[in-house]
Order: structure tokens, then sequence, then C-alpha cells
């Protein structure tokens, strides 16, 4: 136990000839990393090689972050155009993962249209090992305390059966807080078994990434109805508003393709 409170209770893993290594970029490595090796795995089903999954994920992932930026800055700016000095300061926290997801798939798509790649194809390879990924990383939310829902009761989290330093890190400006980062993670982590259930026997070309993208908006609306720091504009939750129109179109595209038929086309295409 003295070793998970030195854990949760300092952000710094270690530091080594003037660098600092802090456990949110452990854990968000972590991440990135398992989901590697779930998209290099995938990929051999799909012919897709090794080289260009690095090339997604190693030039995909640096855009992603400056993207999520960016959408986090727009809806802040009443605070950064006072603080324009803070703007690149990524280290403070501050990033919003659908402005990350907006930059990976425009990514994706014109990394698919410069390579000659089926776009459906790539997005159907590496949506699962996103889910993993998202499901791995929300555990850097408990450690900067980042993410976090409404006010609670103790007795509401020890009803959950969340270990202590699950609990002791949830007291966050004076109050004991939704573990949202949790629900998070376990949602992307069921939807992550859920595609690989559905894959290969139900969902037909590109129908991955769409039910990713649906079961990814679904569960986020839910999980912001308790989160307490969310992304403002008036009273509307940005979050949700997205997700909202992310759910429709994914509503909509999903029978279109089938009675199109564009979904039955070759893998390769």
């Amino acid at each position: 136990m003295h070793s998970l409170y030195l854990f949760y209770s300092n952000p710094v893993a270690f530091s080594f000839f003037g660098f600092t290594i802090h456990w949110k970029g452990i854990i968000t490595m972590t991440a990135v990393f398992a989901g590697i090796l779930y998209c290099i795995h995938a990929g051999k089903k799909n012919w897709i090689g090794k080289k260009q999954i690095f090339e997604l994920f190693f030039i995909g992932l640096p855009l992603s972050i400056v993207t999520a930026r960016i959408y986090y800055i727009i809806f802040n700016w009443g605070y950064y155009k006072y603080n324009l000095i803070e703007i690149p300061m990524l280290w403070e926290g501050g990033i919003a993962i659908h402005g990350g997801l907006i930059g990976a798939f425009l990514f994706l798509f014109m990394y698919a249209h410069n390579m000659g790649f089926s776009f459906w194809r790539l997005a159907d390879t590496i949506a699962p090992g996103l889910l993993l990924g998202q499901s791995l990383g929300r555990w850097a939310n408990l450690i900067t305390q980042e993410a976090y829902g409404e006010a609670v009761n103790l007795s509401f989290l020890y009803s959950l059966r969340l270990p202590d330093f699950i609990i002791d890190r949830l007291f966050i400006y004076g109050s004991y807080r939704h573990p949202t980062f949790l629900y998070s993670s376990l949602w992307n982590f069921i939807g992550f078994l859920l595609l690989l259930l559905l894959n290969d026997k139900y969902l037909k070309k590109g129908e991955v990434f769409l039910v990713y993208l649906l079961w990814n908006s679904l569960g986020r609306f839910w999980i912001e109805i308790y989160r307490a720091d969310s992304l403002m504009m008036e009273d509307l939750k940005i979050a949700q508003a997205f997700t909202f129109l992310v759910t429709c179109i994914c509503l909509i595209t999903f029978p279109y393709r089938r009675i199109k038929g564009t979904a039955d086309r070759h893998p390769l295409s």
C-alpha cells in the first residue's frame, strides 16, 4: 500500500540527467503502445504493414495532440485571450479528446488518399486499438485529477467497492467526486471487447469504425452527465453536443452504406 500511496500522491515517477518523467506520461505512452500492438496484429488481416501503422501513430499522434489543444483553447478562449503565453504549455494540462479525434481522422483521410489505401480499411484497423488506448489512457486522469465528476458522498464511492488509493485521489476541490475517469475506462474497454466479438462475424467494411464512433459517442454523452469540468458554451456541454451530432451521422451512414452496397466491396478497396 505504501508504493500505491507514492504512486498516486506524487505525479513525478522519477528524474534523471535533469529530465523529469511523470506518471501521466508513462500511462499515456503505455496506452499508445498497447494500441499500436493491437493495430499491428489487426493490420495483418487487412494487408496493412507495420510501417504504415507506425506512420499513422507517430505522425498522426503529435498532430492530434495539437488539434486537441486548439480545440480546448477555442472553448476556453475567455481565459487564454488574457494568458496567451500559456497556450503552448501542454504540460500544464488542457487538451480535449474530441479535438484530438478530429485531427487524427483528418490525418487518416489524407494519409489514405496519398498512399492509395482505402480510408475505411485503415479506419477499421485502428478503431479497436483506439478504444484500447483510450481505456488505458484514462487512468492518467486519476493521477492529474482531471476529467472528474460532480460531488458525491464518500459512502457512494465505497458502495462501488473502489480501493482507497482511487477514493483518496477523487477528493478534489474539497469534495469527493464521481469516478468519471473509471466510467470512461470501463466503457471503452467493453467497447474494445465488443468490436473484437462483432468484427469478423457481423460487421462489413467500414462498420468497425462506425461502431467505434457510435460507442464512443454514446458513452461520452452519458458520462458527461456526471462530469464537473466539461467544456461549456453557455449552458451547453460541448462534448454532449459533439457526440449527439456524431451519433446522428453514424445512425444515418450505417444503413445508407448497407443499402447502397458500399460496405460490401472487397476489403482492399
